[in-house]
């Protein structure tokens, strides 16, 4: 009996699965928010019901909304890694691809803008050009811009 290896998936299914996950909640958020599903009846038979109302709201945002944002952001920052990654090894350079691809996001992000106004996808666009110029950068280096960009200089001056 002869057995064949199977094919081994390129892909990495956990952050095929987060990232639907958190498309999934920012979908159900804005959604929410869009059609303004937010909006309960100033009058109620029952008391009880204007507690479960705000219950159920504060607890789907609670659990959804921040953390939704953030999976999504930092799956953005790790397929960037891989995809740049799976390059070099071939000896390619992924950043002249990922600046288009960044040029696609911001055209869709503009289109999007049209339909709703809290649109982040223009955003990541516009800041995921950062990615190919500090990708080559060492650890210390981008630990340092890092530092700085928390402190927030610049805030700082105009205080003094």
């Amino acid at each position: 009996m002869e057995h064949k290896i199977a094919e081994t998936n390129a892909r990495i299914d956990v952050a095929d699965v987060l990232r639907g996950l958190a498309v999934m909640g920012i979908i159900l958020l804005h959604s929410i928010e869009h059609f303004n599903f937010y909006s309960f009846p100033e009058e109620v038979p029952f008391e009880w019901m204007k507690f479960t109302d705000q219950a159920i709201w504060r607890g789907l945002f609670f659990t959804f909304s921040n953390k939704a944002y953030a999976v999504f952001a930092l799956l953005f920052g790790f397929s960037f890694y891989i995809q740049d990654n799976n390059q070099q090894r071939r000896g390619k350079d992924f950043r002249l691809r990922f600046l288009w691809r960044l040029f696609i996001l911001f055209i869709i992000g503009q289109f999007n803008a049209a339909f709703f106004t809290g649109e982040i996808l223009t955003m990541y666009a516009i800041l995921g050009i950062i990615l190919p110029i500090f990708c080559r950068m060492s650890d210390r280096t981008v630990a340092i811009f890092a530092t700085l960009l928390i402190l927030q200089p610049i805030d700082w001056a105009k205080l003094i």
